[in-house]
Order: structure tokens, then sequence, then C-alpha cells
């Protein structure tokens, strides 16, 4: 077999056919006179080109539940058949203002930290506390470098949110990730109690009119 310098020798173009080839080909150029419209022409990679700009994702309101749903079979892909996710957004509907890729790097990035934390199992759950909302991952496997989730840490941060993790060598790590809810009008219900008072205070005054006589 042939070593690597003696194809290169064979490959290599001898340096004075390489000069007559490069006269060759000068002599037989056609001139070329360069004007103004030129640069316009061939600038494709320049000043001249034009510039397209890719507005950046914006926020908006999902519904944890239905975003878990297709989340699914993403992260269960990513975990493997060794590792079990499992994905619990109750009944209520707990909703937060997020950017929805943001969300889905957020969840991927924390699923894939567990795996390579030797993680066997991991449960993501979503509750809402107060005006709160309140996503606790739980995993089996070793400690999670606080480091190494770069992605959910800037997805807390633009959410506005909040990050805390508890991990414990061969015990597990639990992470929650707190963001602002959306508040309903069924959450408050501010109009309900409003009627309520009105219809009151309108019984109370009606006992208190006494008929005038003529």
């Amino acid at each position: 077999m042939e070593s690597a310098h003696t194809l290169l020798k064979k490959t290599a173009i001898p340096r004075e056919r390489e000069m007559q080839t490069e006269q060759i080909t000068t002599r037989q150029m056609p001139a070329f006179r360069w004007n103004e419209a030129t640069p316009a022409r061939f600038d494709l990679f320049g000043a001249n080109a034009p510039t397209q700009r890719v507005a950046p994702p914006q926020a908006s309101t999902i519904e944890i539940g239905r975003q878990f749903a297709t989340l699914a079979p993403v992260l269960d892909r990513l975990a493997g058949a060794r590792t079990k996710v499992t994905l619990e957004a109750g009944d209520q509907a707990l909703q937060v203002r997020v950017v929805p890729t943001d969300f889905d790097a957020a969840m991927r990035d924390l699923v894939a930290q567990a795996c390579a934390a030797g993680a066997d199992a991991i449960v993501i759950r979503a509750r809402r506390v107060g005006q709160r909302i309140w996503l606790l991952v739980a995993d089996t496997g070793g400690a999670t470098p606080r480091s190494e989730l770069t992605r959910t840490r800037a997805f807390v941060h633009a959410a506005h949110g909040r990050l805390r993790i508890h991990s414990r060598p061969q015990r597990g790590t639990a992470i929650s990730v707190i963001l602002p809810a959306v508040l309903t009008l069924a959450a408050c219900e501010p109009g309900a109690r409003i009627g309520r008072l009105t219809s009151k205070k309108e019984k109370s005054n009606a006992k208190d009119r006494q008929p005038v006589a003529a």
C-alpha cells in the first residue's frame, strides 16, 4: 500500500507546470472592464446584499396539559427504553405565558440531564399554588450539577420565574420550575362576588322603604 506521502507527490502539480498553466490561462482570458454597475451585480454577500431579519419567537398563553400531550412521545424517544417518563398535569387547566418552543426545550433539557445522571424513572408534575404554576421534576438518578441546566435557566429567566434544585448523591434530584400563572375569570371570580353583594344591598333598601301617605 502506498504511503500518504507518495500519494501526495503524485497528486501535487509541479511548480513549473503550474506556472505555465497560470500564464496560459491568463493570456486566454478576455479583457474585462470594471464599471460602477459591477459591484452591485456581483456583491452577493457584501453590503449591497439584502438583509433578512428573523423575528424572535413571541410568548403566548399555553395550557400545560395540552403541551404535555404533545411532548410525551418526544420525551419518551429522548429517554429511551431504559428510562420511564411520566407527565402529570391534573384535571385543572393550568395556563402560563411563555414561548412554546422554549418551554419544550426546557423540558427536553431536564429529561436529558436526568438520563445523563443515570435515572431510570422521571416524573414531571404540574400543580397550581396560588398565582404560581409549579413544575416539579423528580428523577432517580445521581446528583445533577447546577451548571448543566443552561436551557432551563434561560427559559425560567425569560418567563420571570424561579428555579429550585435539590439534589443528593445516589438519592435522586428534585427540580422546581415556578412560573407565573395566567389568571382566568373562572379562577378569581370577581364578578360573581360583586353580583351577590349588589343583590343583598338592593333587598335591604327595599325593606327600608316606607309608603308615604298622600
